[in-house]
Formats: structure tokens, C-alpha cells, sequence
């Protein structure tokens, strides 16, 4: 068995995921909080029992490459991460809540999710630059 396993009661797995996703508006979330969001993640990761294998966060994005167990739904992972860093860093810097207080919240509803081992730079840039709110 492959190293990249996992064993379980009732599984032999090898569950990773690529999520990227980014702030409903280019503000200095991202490049201001970095550390923040990086420990807030790897606390929530720990917390829920996934295992951080890469961050990066960028200005305008996060990619977060992470493995899971066999019965957490990868939506699920991604609705957890998106609204505790949200609800820390509308915390942590209290000027975040007048601005996105307006706007609802702090994410775009959507995310770039894949299960492949390597998600090419292209696919990621495609997804980031793509116009907002369709």
C-alpha cells in the first residue's frame, strides 16, 4: 500500500483535494491578513481532521490543497474553511465588517474544487481572472 493512503475501520483511502477560492472584492484582504488566514486554515484543518498538504495564498486568491476522510463531502470542507477564516478575519480586523457588511459576505459564492493531484497554473489563472458576479 502506497504511503499516500490512509486506513480506516472501513476504508482504504486516498481523498485529496485542490480548492482555490477568492474575495468578492480585490481589497487587501488577502495580502494584509496572509499569516492570519494561513494559521486560521491550518487550525480549522486540524480541528476537522484534514490534513494541510500546500497553501499559498495570493492577493486575489487562496489554494489550499488538503486532504479529507471518506465521509466528509468536499463541499462541506470548502463551506467550513470559507466561513470560519470569514467569520476570524471579520474579527480580526473589524474594518472587513462595515465594508462587507454591506455586501453579505466576504467570498465569492463559488470555488474552483478538483480532485486531481496537480492542478495546472493555467486552470487556476483562468478561474481567478474570470469576471465576477455572472
Amino acid at each position: 500500500m502506497s504511503k499516500n493512503f490512509h486506513v480506516a475501520k472501513d476504508y482504504i483511502y486516498s481523498l485529496r483535494y485542490h480548492l482555490v477560492w477568492r474575495p468578492r472584492f480585490n481589497i487587501d484582504v488577502l495580502k494584509n491578513g496572509k499569516n492570519i488566514i494561513e494559521k486560521t486554515l491550518k487550525g480549522v484543518c486540524r480541528q476537522y481532521g484534514y490534513e494541510v498538504l500546500y497553501v499559498d495564498i495570493k492577493q486575489d486568491y487562496i489554494h489550499l490543497f488538503l486532504s479529507t476522510g471518506p465521509t466528509v463531502a468536499p463541499a462541506d470542507a470548502v463551506r467550513v474553511l470559507k466561513s470560519v477564516t470569514a467569520a476570524f478575519l471579520l474579527k480580526y480586523f473589524p474594518q472587513l465588517k462595515v465594508f462587507y457588511g454591506l455586501y453579505g459576505s466576504l467570498w465569492e459564492k463559488d470555488c474552483l474544487l478538483s480532485t486531481t493531484f496537480q492542478l495546472e497554473t493555467e486552470t487556476i489563472r483562468k478561474y481567478t481572472t474570470q469576471k465576477k458576479g455572472r
